[in-house]
């Protein structure tokens, strides 16, 4: 769902996730791998919890949580009725509605309501309570809008030059973006870090690793060495390396596991995001 223009600068996309299984079934595993994403879910029914196979945790996600850059792969259980709408935002343009730096919740997933008051959890009351699923775009571009009037920031180079990178990450080279933003290299990357949570080489590699995974996804029967190659990687086993430390597994166990995610079992043709 794209939001109103009124938020389309900083909002890049709505996406609503509703499913239910039968409650004798198994509930399938999301399996959800490092990724550039940042933004807010809402849990309007039913809750999920998180696994980081990694860190060997395990956490109940808050019912309106915001999300930023992680380093690890995550797997998600939900319930057998479950609701959630998640707020992708453009890169770098969460970081004006936080109170706090990014990089403080770098990482990390935090409750919303700690930054953004109980607010939010009125919202998704709003959105639970939804007539109907065309009533939900209108809810949440009416908290969002009014968010934005209260919002004190000016926009930077870097806020497009982070969204250059996102989409052509093959390219990124820090001495020309720092460049690009008039800013010296050490400055350019503090800049970054400030506003993304993560290095501008940390987000220009897990950009690029992601769109390879998202051109598999899409074009399954392309081998995985055009894949590689066209993502900019030097070769096949570049792109292994990076799916071993950004997926847990190589390229093809990961599409196995990918197979029983929830939204495969239910033959959704969209991305389970966010969380």
């Amino acid at each position: 769902m794209k939001p109103s223009p009124s938020v389309s600068q900083y909002i890049k996309e709505y996406l609503l996730v509703h499913l239910i299984f039968d409650p004798k079934e198994l509930i399938p595993i999301k399996v959800y791998p490092v990724n550039p994403k940042t933004g807010i879910t809402f849990q309007c029914k039913g809750h999920l919890t998180a696994e980081i196979p990694s860190l060997n945790l395990i956490e109940k996600r808050p019912a309106v949580n915001i999300f930023t850059i992680s380093s690890s792969r995550q797997n998600f259980y939900q319930t057998h009725e479950f609701m959630l709408v998640n707020v992708e935002f453009h890169p770098g343009k969460l970081s004006p509605f936080l109170k706090t730096n990014i990089i403080e919740i770098a990482d990390g997933n935090l409750n919303a309501s700690l930054i953004l008051g109980n607010e939010v959890d009125k919202v998704n009351d709003r959105l639970a309570n939804a007539v109907n699923y065309q009533e939900i775009p209108v809810i949440l571009d009416d908290y969002f809008t009014q968010k934005i009037k209260r919002i004190k920031y000016n926009s930077l180079l870097i806020d497009n030059i982070g969204q250059t990178i996102f989409a052509n990450p093959s390219g990124f080279r820090l001495e020309n973006a720092a460049k690009s933003a008039c800013m010296s290299q050490r400055t350019f990357e503090y800049k970054f870090l400030q506003k993304f949570g993560v290095t501008p080489k940390y987000f220009a590699r897990i950009s690029r690793f992601y769109q390879a995974y998202e051109q598999k996804e899409l074009f399954p029967k392309l081998d995985w060495l055009s894949v590689a190659v066209q993502n900019g990687y030097a070769d096949y086993q570049h792109l292994v390396k990076d799916f071993k430390q950004f997926a847990d597994v190589t390229p093809n166990i990961f599409l196995e596991h990918v197979k029983f995610n929830p939204e495969k079992r239910l033959s959704i043709n969209s991305d389970f995001v966010g969380i």
